[in-house]
């Protein structure tokens, strides 16, 4: 890789301050899972492996939606696009030791990627989310094990997971200029599918408390349909003053509706033919 290729990197048409910013978040991410290592058990490692299994086949099953939901946000709000694969990230923080549940949201944020829309993709960005994600898994977990009483603990971990994972994407904008896209990060609305996704996780830590951990699957199934739900809900409250979305765009939309409506499965619609998309859009 010579000089000139790695100048050519779009990350560094970005203001210093949000150069540092990445810098900070990506040397915290890498760091947090070595200082805060603690012993691993066999049990540990199981647990990590379902919900491993969990966040990679919700990206499987999901991936039309999920972009197509991610489309549709991205339209309204293009910082702010939330993932629901933190039903299995924030679980991974109050049932696993802080190591396991840096790996298990690293193997969560990599499924992420494929969802995102081409125009869309920055690659920079996406390694800053995936750490502020690592991080906040990372310190939230510690904290959980910090001695303190559930009464506490499980309110100071999302605390946690929401304050840095908020508060990098917060800094970011803010670094970037754009304040107004911050200020929203305040708002209840813009973090309701986090607390969705926090319910469900902490539904999870329940299930194994009680020593039934096989009703942790239900937590795919339930995400799927959250995830479903958010995105037809995005589809219907689109403006219609808002900015048009390109052709490929509504394509992809298109093709994710044909690919949902019952009469696919009597009429043997081909989904994937540009004309039936292009005569749904």
């Amino acid at each position: 890789m010579t000089i000139s290729v790695v100048k050519a990197w779009p990350v560094w048409q970005e203001r210093r301050r949000v150069l540092a910013v990445l810098a900070v978040v990506e040397i915290l991410a890498l760091v947090a899972p070595i200082a805060t290592w603690s012993p691993i058990s066999k049990a540990d490692l199981d647990l990590a492996l379902l919900l491993v299994s969990l966040t990679v086949t919700y990206s499987l099953f999901v991936l039309g939606w999920e972009k197509a939901r991610r489309l549709l946000l991205f339209e309204r709000a293009p910082a702010m696009t939330p993932d629901l694969r933190a039903t299995w990230c924030f679980a991974s923080a109050i049932l696993l030791p802080p190591p396991l549940a840096a790996v298990v949201t690293v193997v969560s944020a990599s499924g992420e990627w494929p969802s995102q829309p081409a125009g869309t993709r920055r690659l920079y960005r996406f390694v800053c989310s995936s750490g502020a994600s690592i991080l906040a898994a990372t310190v939230a977990s510690w904290i959980f094990r910090h001695h303190l009483t559930l009464a506490a603990a499980l309110p100071a971990a999302a605390a946690v997971w929401l304050a840095i994972g908020a508060g990098a994407t917060g800094l970011a904008m803010c670094a970037s200029g754009q304040f107004d896209a911050a200020k929203a990060m305040l708002h209840f609305h813009t973090h309701r599918l986090e607390f969705i996704t926090m319910a469900v996780a902490t539904a999870e830590y329940a299930a194994q408390s009680i020593g039934m951990p096989l009703l942790i699957w239900l937590s795919l199934p339930i995400t799927v349909g959250i995830q479903r739900y958010f995105t037809t809900a995005e589809l219907r409250a689109r403006e219609m003053g808002a900015r048009p979305m390109g052709e490929d765009a509504w394509l992809h939309v298109a093709q994710v509706i044909v690919e949902a409506a019952e009469t696919v499965s009597v009429l043997r619609i081909e989904s994937a033919d540009p004309h039936t998309a292009r005569t749904v859009v």
